[in-house]
């Protein structure tokens, strides 16, 4: 996110966030938030599942 957010457009002598700016551009970052929140989603519930079926406790002593 740093990347493509903030340092590609400032390299490029462009604002921070241009890409966030330009109507065009909207449609792939939602896209692309869309896709990243599924993805932590089910990183999440696989992480649990594995700690569930480890035995390990998840509760803090």
């Amino acid at each position: 996110m740093l990347g493509g957010l903030i340092l590609m457009p400032v390299l490029l002598g462009m604002p921070p966030f241009a890409s966030l700016r330009m109507p065009e551009m909207r449609p792939v970052a939602i896209g692309s938030l869309v896709g990243h929140l599924i993805f932590g989603v089910i990183l999440g519930l696989g992480f649990v599942r594995l700690l569930r079926g480890s035995g390990v406790s998840m509760r803090a002593t």
